[in-house]
Order: structure tokens, then C-alpha cells, then sequence
């Protein structure tokens, strides 16, 4: 080998040698330049695209928060719908959002969206809270299946400004860096988020990380800790770094400035393509070929709208336009053109295009050396949620001025109308805009009134204005203000909602007519009545205000209304109010207190005068007559009248008139009665009153005691017992008559018991006494008018005598002549209803009313009872002795045996048994006697004397 060889392979591998050199040189450097430099920068842009990602999901979402606790509708019907429904419409527009849920005072779960949050909840609001003047709070918690998230709190207020609760919204760490991290954020990254001290998210640990950046991001109102950095790569450190300065003795300075300077292009031209792929812009650039602008380059984004899969798609300017379904928008196609001449075009238009979720873009086209960058953003959620802000205050307006008996205002902070909403013409047929020129200084001058006179923390206020609507019609309108206060404290407007409360003002004012009125005449009803009474009694009793109480009770009132049924009645009281109310003066207080009864207070009048008035008042009612189809009645009134003193309670006062009206009444009716304190007819009537309460405690003490009294037969004679049970009272040993009694109980309607108690003790007793019943051949009740009329009573005779076995044959039932003939069609059904089972019936003080004879052909009955006025004298007064013939040849003709009563000696029995008369009774025969002493073998003897008495 020459030496010029040997020089030139010396040279060679020198030369390869430190080609070789540079080329490990350049390794470990470019690999120290790439982790150092070029990595660390692209770690920075994307730990700064990240960090701005997060500021603007905090942003967009704690606004989300603040519209609903700045929307909170505090009079909306049914306000947990309307949050339910609001926290549902932000989690759809804005995407991250894992809970909305209302907390109380308390620290409770009130109202979540979903619900099942309330599961997972923990205790997140600080104890010092109160002290704490921040608006909104982070907070971090473990939640469903132990996963992070962060929460932000932000306190609510009511009207008054009192304390609330709060608003929560809660964030899944997962689910939020979902939608931050980019798809330059390979698996080589490390990542962590914190908040704090906590760790809220890693990627494992920090100890491999090289050229590690931090980032601090504003959420809400706290802060988050976001670190990036690349994991080290797997090569021999040591060995490269040997190497490297083995060959950087080789390497000549010039070489390594011009390589150096060549990696400095390099990683300039990287950190560009970093921050273009870490943009949420679709950034494309357009270079001039040919006269046209080709692509040349766009970011991941850009793919990602466009639905770009090729890695170098051939697309010129116009095709982008036409992706974006835009190719026929002037502006757009000489745009190019525009920029070049130093003009910047930046618009936002709706798309059409295969990305169906890229509705809206906002497009911004700037020169690029020779050719034009094109930035385009995604706006849609933005337009989105603009529409529904629209919709949202469209539908506000639809609902404010669709009200129907409502309409909203609003005032300025000096109280100067200056908002109505449309819904005011509804009620009062004229603009908003003419209420606001013609009300507005009047509505104004309350607001401002309130505003000077009221305490600055009364929130609310609220009074009525009458006003005209354009009918000239009156409305009564309510305002209810409510202030607005700023954060400083300071008043801000004045808003409100005002009601027509016109029907409701009426509805009142009926509803307390109604309440003191009857509704049949218009005269005060029986509660106004006691309240003016109460009130009258009070001015009797402290000053010298005389005053007289009269109770008035119509007779013939109730025939009106069986003869011509309760319209009539209804139509005969309504003429007799207004009769009454034109004849009395204006000093009178007139009610109608029950179904014919009216109560008058005669206010400034002693009783002289009170009863000239009501003696004028009678007079009338006598002279009035009431008409109806073909019947004319005349009506007459019973009057009590009594003075309103001081010294007697207002139950004692009404007591008074009211039996001073039954006296009236006694005393033959259509007349006034005066009470005095020792009136006689009163003290009789109040000694009937006391039999009452005595005949009450005898039914409920059992103090009455049953009689017996023989009715013998005498054509024919029969050996069976026929026998009348009678009534006693006892007081001790002492037995009492019915004669004492029995008036009392028919005035005040206590015979239907009184006849019940007789029937059940009486069946009872035969029951007891089977013998009794063997040789009875008729056990004779009586009964009264009242009971006769009652069938239901029938029915219970007839249940009785099932449960205690009597057969129904034994047991006969006395009515009076007067109660059947008053009372006939009531009286036939009771007594076919009994027949119907075999119970007999004898018509009892026969005879009495001569003109009733032709009553009896339709009455059912089976004996017939002669009244024993005639049959005690008749041996003496051939008169007496004419009418019982002529009652006793009436009843046989119609086959009805007879029975004579008060039958008191022998010539009067003997007499009877020659007129044919079947039986007889009276203390001839038997005196009444207990029931346990009846004789099953009939009477035992006959007195010689006795004292006629009624049984």
C-alpha cells in the first residue's frame, strides 16, 4: 500500500471515524436536546392548553351554578320542579357536570339531580362557614365506587337575606379530564391533579419524571395543583454521555455550531406543531400552488371536525368550504383575496356538514406567508345554549304575559315605574304602556312612600289601589313590592306581582253576608242575632240604653207547608220578612231565627213602647193574607216580649221571651204576652218545663212504674183477661198520676218515648210471665198522635215482638179519636202495617167531636173506645145516655164492638150491658193496680164506691 493510499485510508477512516463520532454525538445529544428542550416545551404548551381547558369547564359550569341560584323562583308553584328540570337542561349543555343538589342550613341533602347522590353524600361544609366570605368553595370527596370528584358550593339567600342552604355541583376527576386531555397526551406523560394537599388524580408516581412543568388553575374559587412531565426513556445514560464527550473532542467547533443551530429550527418548528396539535382550534394552513391553495398542514382538531382520515389529504380551498357546506358564501370564497390585502376576516355562521354535531363555527382567515391560515372554532354549544337562554326567556314571557288575573312591574331604585308586563290588559282591557302614563304616579308615590318610611330590611310590601278599567269598571288591584338590594347593600329596583282581587273582595264581602244573613228572607240569621244581643246587653249594662227582646212564632205556619209543600212555605216566610222589615223602624234588629220563629231586638224603646210597635207588627201580620194558586191563608203570630236588663244573663233573657211566647201561644194564640216575674201563666208554664227535665231523668232512671186496669166482658162474656196497661210515676212512695204529666210530654214531644217505654216494658213483662200470656186474650197500649205517625216506630213494634215471641193477636194499641182523625192518612198506614201481623187497634175517646163520625168507615180499626164523659153520667142525663146509644148503634153497624169507660157502679154496667155495649171498664169493675198483681183469674171484686178518676 502507498503511502499516498495509507494517507488516504488514514483520511478515510479518519474521516469515518469521526463521522461515526459526530453521529453518536449527535444521538446523545438530539436525545438529551429532545427530553431537555424540545419535550419539556411541548409538556409546557400542553400542561398550559390543559390548565386553560380547566379555567374555562370551571368558568362555564360555575355560571351554570350561578344561573340557578340567581333564577331561584321564589313563588314558583312547585319550585322542585323547576329545579329538577333547570339542573337537568345545564347537565345536558354542559357535559362533566355529575350532581346538582340543594343543601339545607342544616347540612342536608334536600333536593338532588339524579337522586341517588344523596347515598354518597358526605358532610362538605365547613364548620367556620359562616365566618368565611368567599361566594364559592372546592371541596373533594369520594363518590360511587370510591371515585374522586370535586364539588363547588356556593350559599344561597332568601328575600330577607336570611341564610338558605346551599347550591352543590359536583365533577367526576375522570370525567373531567375526559374532556381536557388531548390526544397529544400519549401513555410516555405523566399527569397529576391536586387540590390542596389531596391528590385527586395520577398517573402513577413522579420519581421517573423528567422535565416535570406546573400549572395552577382557577377553580371556582380554589385553587388545583396540575403537574406534567415525560417518563424517562430505557437507554444506558452513562454509556451515551461517555461517548458523546468522547466524540465532542472530535468534533470541530464550526460543525457543532452549525448543527447546533439546525436543532434550534428544529425545535422551534416543534414547539409550533405542539401548540397547534394542543389547540381546541382546527387550525389549517393553505400554501399557493399553481394560483390555488392546497393544505398543507392541519392539527388533530381540524381532522376531528372535517371527519379527516388521511394523513395527507389533498384538499384546496374551496373544497374546505364546500365540507363545510359553506361554497356559496360570498364572503368566504374571497376571503383569500381579502387577507392578502391586509384585511382580517373573522365570522361566525351555522354549518351544514357530514359532523352533524358541528352546528356552529366561528371562522377566522389571516395571511401566511404566501398562502393563509385558517382557524376555525367549534361555537355550537355556545350558539346551543344561547338558544336556550332565548327559549328560556321567551318562554318566561309567554308565561308573564299569558296570566290571566296577574301581571308583573317593576320600579327603579327611586321608585318610578318604568316595566309592566302584558298581561294587565286582560285585566284591565287597556297597554301596558297607557297603565304606565296613567297609574304609574300613583303607584309610584306608595313605592316611594315605602321606600322613606319603611325599615330598609323590609323586603316586601304590600296594598291595594282601586282602579278603572276601560269600562269604567271598579278593580281592585294588590301590589305585593319586593326590593332588590345589590351586594353592597344598596337598593336596586323595586320588583312585584300584583293580583286582581276584585272577585275575592266580593267573594268576601258575600261570604260575610251569608254568614250573618238567612238566605231564604235577607234578615240577620240566629249568630248575627246573638252577637247584636251580646252587644245590646253590654250597652244595657254600661250605659242607659233601654232595650226590649221579643220572640215572635207564626201560627198556621205549618199548614201552609203541608197543604201546599215548602216552596209555599219558602214564599210565605220571604213576604212575611219584607212585611216585618217595612213595618218596624230603623232602631229594630230583625232575625229570622228558626223555621217560623223570628227574634227583634228593640233598641231604645222601654216595653211600653216595644210593645205599641209590635201591637202595629201583629195588626199587620192579622191583616196580611198569602196566596197560593187557589188557597188564601191568613197567618197570625204568637209574641213574648221580655226588657234586656243588666241583672240577667243573655240565657236567661232568651228563655224568658221564649216562654213568654209560649204563653201567647197557650192563651189561644195570635197575641203578645208581657213577662213579669210573677206571672202566673209563665210560673205554669215553667212548672210544665220542669216536668220535662223530670219526665227525662224518669226515662233515663227507669223511675216509671206500669198499671194495669181489668176491661171486662159483658156480651158476651169471655173467659180470657182483656186488660189496659196505664202509666205511673214514682217519687219515692209516692205514685203520681199521668194526669200530671202527660200534658207536659205531649207540649214538648216526649210521648213517642214515653210510648216506647211503655211497649218495651210491657212485652218485656209478658215475656217473663208465659202464663200470662196463655190466658190473655187482649193486652191493651196506648199510643199518641205523634207515634202513629212514625213508621219506623211500626216496624221496631214489629222487630220486638219477634225477638221476645209475643204473638202480635194478644197485643192491642189504643190512639185517640182527635190524634187519628188530624193525623189520617199517617194513622192508616201505622195501623195496616200492624194489622198486617195480627195486632188489633181500638179507637179511644170516641164520641168527644160528634162531626168525626163520618171519619171512622176509613179508619182500620177493631173496637171502638166511648168516650167516658158521657158514660159516667149517662144513668142520670138522658142526654149522656142518647150519645152513648147513638156511638154504640154507629160502631155495630160498621161490626165494631164497643167499650165503655168510667164505668163506676153497677146500674151504670147494667145500663150498658142493655144497650148491647160489648165491654166495659172503670172502678166498677177494678182501681188500676201494679202489674205484678194482675189476677189471672180476672177481678176479684167489685167496689161499692168509687171515685170516678181517668185511668
Amino acid at each position: 500500500m502507498s503511502i499516498s493510499n495509507t494517507v488516504k485510508l488514514n483520511i478515510a477512516a479518519g474521516l469515518l471515524a469521526c463521522f461515526l463520532s459526530t453521529v453518536v454525538w449527535l444521538t446523545v445529544d438530539y436525545q438529551s436536546a429532545r427530553f431537555s428542550h424540545d419535550e419539556k416545551a411541548k409538556a409546557a404548551v400542553l400542561a398550559a392548553q390543559i390548565a386553560e381547558r380547566l379555567e374555562i369547564f370551571a368558568t362555564t359550569r360555575t355560571r351554570g351554578l350561578d344561573e340557578i341560584a340567581d333564577n331561584w323562583p321564589y313563588y314558583h308553584p312547585n319550585i322542585q320542579e323547576w329545579f329538577t328540570k333547570l339542573s337537568l337542561s345545564i347537565r345536558n349543555m354542559l357535559p362533566g357536570i355529575s350532581h346538582v343538589m340543594t343543601i339545607d342550613s342544616k347540612g342536608d341533602a334536600v333536593w338532588a339531580v339524579p337522586s341517588h347522590i344523596a347515598a354518597y353524600y358526605p358532610q362538605l361544609i365547613p364548620d367556620d362557614y359562616h365566618n368565611n366570605k368567599q361566594t364559592r368553595l372546592l371541596s373533594s370527596f369520594m363518590i360511587e365506587n370510591r371515585q374522586q370528584a370535586i364539588a363547588v358550593i356556593k350559599p344561597t339567600y332568601t328575600l330577607h337575606d336570611e341564610f338558605r342552604g346551599w347550591l352543590m355541583m359536583t365533577f367526576k376527576i375522570q370525567d373531567i379530564l375526559a374532556l381536557v386531555k388531548t390526544d397529544q397526551l400519549s401513555d410516555a406523560y405523566f399527569l397529576s391533579l391536586s387540590m390542596k394537599d389531596a391528590t385527586l388524580y395520577s398517573t402513577g408516581t413522579d420519581s421517573a419524571v423528567s422535565n416535570m412543568v406546573e400549572e395552577r388553575i382557577q377553580f371556582a374559587d380554589g385553587e388545583l395543583s396540575l403537574k406534567l412531565g415525560l417518563k424517562q426513556p430505557a437507554y444506558n445514560r452513562t454509556f451515551s454521555l461517555f461517548i458523546g464527550l468522547a466524540m465532542a473532542l472530535i468534533i470541530t467547533a464550526i460543525t457543532r455550531v452549525a448543527l447546533s443551530n439546525t436543532l434550534k429550527a428544529s425545535q422551534r418548528h416543534r414547539q409550533f406543531k405542539a401548540a397547534c396539535e394542543a389547540s381546541l382550534d382546527g387550525l389549517l394552513l393553505f400554501k399557493t400552488q399553481s394560483d390555488k391553495l392546497w393544505l398543507s398542514e392541519l392539527n388533530q382538531v381540524a381532522r376531528q371536525m372535517l371527519l379527516i382520515n388521511e394523513d395527507f389529504p389533498e384538499l384546496d380551498y374551496p373544497g374546505l368550504l364546500d365540507k363545510l357546506g359553506l361554497a356559496q358564501h360570498k364572503a368566504l370564497c374571497e376571503a383569500p383575496m381579502s387577507v392578502r390585502m391586509g384585511k382580517v376576516f373573522d365570522l361566525a355562521l351555522p354549518v351544514e356538514c357530514r359532523n352533524q354535531n358541528l352546528e356552529h363555527i366561528k371562522i377566522q382567515i389571516v395571511p401566511a406567508g404566501k398562502g393563509i391560515a385558517v382557524t376555525i372554532r367549534d361555537i355550537s354549544n355556545r350558539k346551543r345554549s344561547e338558544f336556550e337562554l332565548v327559549k328560556r326567556e321567551e318562554k318566561y314571557r309567554r308565561l308573564v304575559d299569558g296570566l290571566t288575573s296577574h301581571f308583573l312591574y317593576s320600579y327603579d331604585n327611586q321608585g318610578n315605574l318604568n316595566y309592566v308586563s302584558g298581561s294587565v290588559s286582560k285585566i284591565l282591557g287597556f297597554s301596558a304602556e297607557y297603565f304606565i302614563q296613567q297609574y304609574g304616579r300613583e303607584c309610584s308615590h306608595y313605592v316611594k312612600h315605602s321606600i322613606a318610611a319603611t325599615d330598609p330590611t323590609q323586603v316586601s310590601n304590600s296594598y291595594q289601589l282601586d282602579i278603572l278599567d276601560e269600562n269604567q269598571q271598579h278593580k281592585l288591584i294588590e301590589f305585593t313590592d319586593t326590593k332588590v338590594y345589590g351586594e353592597q347593600g344598596q337598593l336596586i329596583a323595586i320588583e312585584g306581582i300584583a293580583k286582581d282581587v276584585t272577585e275575592e273582595r266580593h267573594l268576601a264581602e258575600k261570604i260575610s253576608y251569608q254568614a250573618t244573613h238567612d238566605s231564604l228572607t235577607g234578615l240577620y240569621n240566629r249568630y248575627a242575632f246573638d252577637d247584636v244581643l251580646a252587644d245590646t246587653h253590654e250597652q244595657v249594662q254600661h250605659s242607659n240604653l233601654s232595650a226590649v227582646l221579643c220572640y215572635m212564632d207564626l201560627d198556621q205556619f205549618k199548614v201552609v207547608n203541608d197543604t201546599c209543600g215548602h216552596i209555599a212555605g219558602d214564599e210565605l216566610l220571604k213576604q212575611l220578612g219584607n212585611l216585618i222589615k217595612n213595618t218596624l223602624c230603623g232602631d229594630c234588629v230583625i232575625a229570622r231565627l228558626g223555621g217560623d220563629e223570628f227574634g227583634i231586638i228593640f233598641q231604645n224603646h222601654d216595653l211600653v213602647q216595644a210593645k205599641q210597635v209590635a201591637t202595629e207588627l201583629l195588626n199587620d201580620i192579622n191583616y196580611f193574607r198569602f196566596g197560593w194558586k187557589d188557597k188564601v191563608f191568613q197567618i197570625g203570630a204568637s209574641m213574648g216580649m221580655v226588657s234586656v236588663n243588666a241583672s240577667s244573663n243573655l240565657d236567661e233573657i232568651m228563655q224568658a221571651a221564649d216562654a213568654a211566647c209560649y204563653v201567647a201561644k197557650d192563651a189561644g194564640r195570635n197575641r203578645i204576652h208581657l213577662y213579669t216575674e210573677f206571672d202566673e201563666a209563665l210560673s205554669y208554664h215553667k212548672s210544665r218545663i220542669s216536668w220535662v227535665n223530670r219526665i227525662q231523668q224518669a226515662l233515663e232512671n227507669d223511675s216509671f212504674s206500669l198499671y194495669f186496669q181489668y176491661i171486662k166482658p159483658i156480651n158476651p162474656p169471655i173467659d180470657k183477661l182483656h186488660y189496659e196497661i196505664l202509666l205511673r210515676l214514682r217519687d219515692g212512695d209516692q205514685v203520681i198520676s199521668p194526669g200530671l204529666f202527660i200534658p207536659a210530654a205531649e207540649r214538648f214531644g216526649l210521648m213517642p218515648h214515653l210510648d216506647k217505654w211503655v211497649f218495651n216494658q210491657t212485652i218485656k213483662y209478658l215475656n217473663a210471665n208465659p202464663e200470662l200470656v196463655a190466658r190473655t186474650d187482649k193486652c191493651s197500649i196506648n199510643l199518641s198522635g205523634n207515634s202513629i205517625t212514625d213508621e219506623s216506630f211500626a216496624d221496631y213494634i214489629i222487630a220486638q215482638l219477634k225477638v221476645y215471641n209475643i204473638p202480635a193477636s194478644k197485643i192491642c194499641f189504643e190512639i185517640t179519636e182527635t190524634a187519628a182523625v188530624t193525623k189520617l192518612s199517617h194513622a192508616n198506614a201505622f195501623i195496616e202495617k200492624l194489622r198486617n201481623i195480627d195486632c188489633k187497634f181500638a179507637l179511644d175517646d170516641f164520641g168527644a167531636g160528634m162531626c168525626s163520625f163520618s171519619y171512622l168507615k176509613h179508619l182500620p180499626v177493631d173496637y171502638v173506645k166511648i168516650d167516658g164523659s158521657f158514660v159516667k153520667n149517662m144513668t142520670n142525663d138522658i142526654a149522656d145516655r142518647a150519645i152513648v146509644k147513638s156511638v154504640n148503634d154507629i160502631a155495630k153497624s160498621l161490626h165494631l164492638p164497643t167499650i165503655a169507660e168510667f164505668v163506676g157502679d153497677d146500674l151504670t154496667e147494667q145500663a150498658l150491658r142493655d144497650l148491647g155495649v160489648n165491654y166495659v171498664q172503670g172502678y166498677a169493675i177494678n182501681q188500676p193496680q201494679p202489674i205484678e198483681e194482675i189476677n189471672l183469674n180476672g177481678p176479684r171484686f167489685v167496689p161499692q164506691q168509687s171515685q170516678l178518676q181517668s185511668a
